[in-house]
């Protein structure tokens, strides 16, 4: 929770901030996040895909909320039509991470790490 509150402050405060600091380019701008803050930056592109030019996420929680912000994917297209250059995105994992599992967490200590891990085969 609390993304959008945070990309808000990236936007109106932070990058104007920095941007009196020193040269900034706009058409140059990206976003870095890991784990929750990988979840932050799919979040961000998928709905804010003009906020930065590039987007790179490496294992993002995609499991938080049930996965929902992969039901913020479906607008991407729609949102990116009238923007001057398509967003780019870096997606990364970790080669020993696993995909989480949903449903309910089975019992036990090795069943508990199965449950929790987030991306693989």
């Amino acid at each position: 929770g609390g993304a959008d509150r945070f990309l808000d402050f990236i936007e109106r405060e932070l990058k104007p901030l920095i941007a009196g600091l020193a040269p900034l380019d706009p058409a140059r701008q990206a976003l870095f996040g890991h784990s929750y803050g990988g979840l932050c930056t799919l979040h961000a592109l998928f709905t804010r895909p003009g906020m930065f030019q590039t987007y790179l996420a490496a294992s993002p929680s995609i499991w938080y909320g049930e996965r929902v912000v992969l039901s913020e994917l479906a607008g991407l297209a729609k949102r990116t039509a009238a923007l001057p250059g398509k967003p780019a995105l870096m997606l990364s994992a970790g080669e020993l991470e696993q995909f989480r599992t949903r449903g309910p967490a089975p019992q036990g200590h090795e069943a508990v790490a199965a449950e929790r891990r987030m991306v693989g085969e």
